[in-house]
């Protein structure tokens, strides 16, 4: 029988500086596989590729477990790194690595619109090439939260207040009409939990009714802002308010863990499609 890891994802973790702050993070990958061998090999290949990309504090491979199953034994085991990297790196190591836990220190992290704008572009730069390369795609679901597309500029100004985003979106699709592609885009911004203030279409070349819709979102969560750009896949971002953003660790790590469930789900998907 051939052993392999389910761990294991496409190589989308480069190494990224410019940022300043430093994040102090662990990061726990687990690796599984019917064949120990399999799993120690593959958890000191993965740390010996991290290794070329940044600085390892401190890092091991703790004790293969072997375990029992409906289907029969396996083994599982658990690589263990430290690690202090900006928050664009960080942010690439959990979409590489897809952690099953992570750990912080305490403390904030802040950071200029430009920056968060290009954390963004790579999220969505690798979720886009990942779906091409495996085939699959996220479904959005959830409850619409609005009938129609308006804000009411006091609850705008209170959500902004207390930590919300403005954000404007571009996405590209098609659909048998104009109306029908904005539906949808409203339907699936309004599922990943922001409020649609404004939007606009254009027209491009292709069949049906291909185009562009452009939306003006509010978020009242940052951790909702990361969710909405990994599985919505826009073409085009910008942050309208506020100029400076900070995060809580717990949001850093949540994000974290957010983003390496959607890459599980990807493969998982894949996967399922292979068999």
């Amino acid at each position: 029988m051939e052993s392999k890891c389910i761990f294991r994802v496409p190589n989308i973790y480069k190494s990224l500086k410019g940022m300043q702050s430093m994040i102090d993070c662990t990061f726990f990958v687990e690796a599984q596989s019917n064949n120990r061998q399999a799993v120690e090999n593959s958890l000191q290949e993965l740390l010996t590729e991290i290794k070329e990309g940044i600085d390892i504090i401190e890092s091991k491979i703790e004790d293969i477990q072997e375990l029992e199953a409906a289907d029969g034994t396996y083994f599982s085991g658990v690589l263990q790194m430290r690690a202090k990297v900006e928050f664009r790196t960080y942010i690439g190591l959990c979409m590489r690595m897809t952690p099953t836990a992570i750990t912080l220190n305490a403390g904030t992290e802040e950071l200029e619109k430009k920056d968060l704008l290009e954390v963004f572009g790579d999220i969505s730069s690798r979720i886009r090439k990942l779906s091409k390369k495996l085939g699959v795609a996220i479904q959005q679901s959830g409850a619409q939260i609005q009938e129609s597309p308006g804000i009411d500029p006091d609850f705008l100004d209170e959500t902004l207040n207390y930590g919300g985003i403005l954000m404007k979106m571009v996405f590209e699709g098609r659909s048998d009409s104009e109306e029908n592609l904005k539906k949808a885009v409203f339907e699936s911004v309004n599922a990943s939990g922001a409020f649609v203030n404004k939007m606009n279409s254009k027209q491009v070349e292709g069949p049906d009714w291909t185009g562009l819709v452009g939306v003006e979102l509010l978020f009242e969560d940052i951790e909702d802002v990361f969710l909405a750009v990994v599985k919505l896949i826009p073409v085009a971002m910008s942050i309208v308010e506020p100029d400076t953003i900070t995060f809580s660790m717990r949001e850093v790590q949540n994000i974290g863990m957010d983003l390496s469930e959607v890459v599980n789900t990807f493969v998982s998907e894949s996967i399922a499609h292979t068999l």
